[in-house]
């Protein structure tokens, strides 16, 4: 809910500064042509104005002009909001010259910057107004667990952190050293965090240790992620350590180090890859699934009694249930669980997969139901295969982050399968490689790579894989 907010909130403030800019930029140009007698006609400055838009967009990106204002004070918003400022007029004086408007600039560009910088200085601050009124609302205050040494009381008190401009709920701490007699109430020791996040709710965890207390650091973070729980550490961004790659923010006066800031965090990225899932599965529905369903229809008729496809409720992002749809290639009333309780994967020449199953799953034409679940929204073209219930609550336990691969929609392919990693786990190791491989692709996702993940499988599919069965 809290990201989904955030989303939307982003793209409010983007819409309120390119207005700012609509208005600032067409003020600009009847005011230069009224006092400085230019004329110039409203087709011959689209092209600039567009790409004045654009610019913003771009540059904003580029200097972190949207972050959280929660996470910034305003002042520190106006530092950012100069630089896209200054690189924003730049460009536009650029585009003047480009497009043979030179006789605009000296006027144009003096009273356009004016503008722009005064319209959006006065927007954001009554964003900030407005938006500070609307957050006391129960729904936008996060539930915080802070976990820290013996000057945790003392921490928290000289910090901003206690600022109820910041919408935070502090539902207690956790440190070794510490007798509850601080103000705050003090939950257990730090090594009972796991047990804490499964009796309290809890939205994210802050950790206020010194960088060197790297055992500790690495305990809370584990118990985090297996929770799938945000976790950021509050210190100093000079200190070294293997988490130092991500990305650091000012956070109530305090330097950041937030631990999750994966590329589909952007809403951008969500939204470039939703259009490529769309434009995908419409491609594939339309020119191969609406002849081969047919076909596989009445395959699977002839040879097995029961429905052609085979429903099954699996994890999707963030571990919420989605109904996964696949063409039914096992016998009807076929166990997916042994006599311990533990989850029962296909194997090579499993009795339960019929005739023709074994073709649709060598070929992997069982799972091309799948791309109504990305029509729908459910799954995504590319992305971390989606496990049934059972391996998933088997796994979490005992697989180290086994819970992050559930950050973005589960996909009909992925990095881990077209690397190998698919089919029968044997060992547990084999299912750690194939976590590992699901998290690397969640850090490091790219448009590109999804496309390069979806020739791989291709290519995968005409060569065969012995692992298919």
């Amino acid at each position: 809910m809290i990201q989904l907010k955030k989303k939307y909130f982003y793209l409010l403030r983007l819409l309120f500064d390119l207005l700012a800019i609509s208005i600032a930029y067409f003020v600009a140009i009847l005011l230069t042509t009224y006092l400085l007698n230019y004329t110039h006609s409203f087709t011959s400055i689209q092209p600039v104005y567009f790409a004045s838009l654009l610019i913003w967009y771009i540059s904003s990106k580029v200097f972190y002009l949207y972050n959280d204002i929660t996470l910034v004070s305003f002042s520190q918003e106006i530092v950012s909001l100069i630089k896209v400022a200054i690189f924003h007029i730049l460009l536009v004086v650029f585009l003047l010259f480009i497009f043979n408007l030179q006789d605009l600039f000296r006027g144009f560009i003096i009273i356009y910057g004016f503008l722009l910088f005064l319209i959006i200085v006065i927007e954001k601050y009554l964003y900030r107004v407005i938006y500070a009124k609307t957050r006391k609302n129960n729904e936008n205050i996060k539930s915080t667990l802070v976990v820290g040494n013996k000057n945790i009381a003392n921490f928290l008190n000289g910090s901003n952190l206690s600022n109820n401009n910041l919408n935070l709920n502090i539902v207690g701490i956790l440190n070794d050293d510490d007798d509850g007699k601080n103000g705050y109430k003090l939950l257990g020791s730090i090594h009972s965090i796991n047990q804490i996040l499964q009796e309290i709710p809890v939205d994210q965890v802050l950790v206020c240790l010194p960088i060197d207390e790297e055992e500790k650091i690495d305990f809370i973070v584990s118990a985090c992620e297996k929770e799938n729980i945000l976790v950021s550490i509050l210190t100093s961004p000079t200190n070294q350590f293997g988490i130092c790659t991500k990305r650091v923010m000012n956070y109530a006066n305090i330097p950041i180090l937030f631990f999750k800031n994966y590329p589909l965090d952007d809403y951008e990225n969500q939204l470039f890859k939703r259009i490529f899932d769309i434009i995908f599965s419409i491609f594939v529905i339309i020119f191969i699934f609406s002849w081969l369903f047919p076909i596989v229809f009445i395959l699977i008729k002839l040879t097995s009694k029961g429905p052609v496809f085979f429903n099954q409720y699996r994890w999707g992002i963030n571990n919420e249930r989605i109904k996964c749809y696949k063409f039914r290639t096992m016998i009807i009333g076929s166990n997916e669980l042994a006599t311990d309780g533990s989850y029962m994967p296909a194997k090579k020449d499993d009795q339960r997969i019929t005739a023709i199953g074994k073709f649709l799953r060598k070929t992997s034409i069982d799972e091309m139901p799948q791309f109504l679940n990305v029509l729908i929204g459910s799954m995504s073209v590319v992305g971390p295969r989606p496990h049934p219930i059972p391996l998933n609550i088997q796994s979490k336990e005992q697989i180290h982050n086994y819970l992050l691969r559930h950050l973005v929609k589960p996909g009909i392919s992925g990095w881990a399968q077209v690397n190998g990693n698919r089919g029968e786990v044997k060992e547990l190791s084999d299912m750690q490689d194939r976590v590992n491989f699901d998290i690397w692709y969640i850090e490091n996702w790219t448009l590109w790579l999804d496309i390069q993940i979806i020739f791989q499988t291709i290519i995968n599919l005409i060569k065969g894989d012995e692992k298919a069965f």
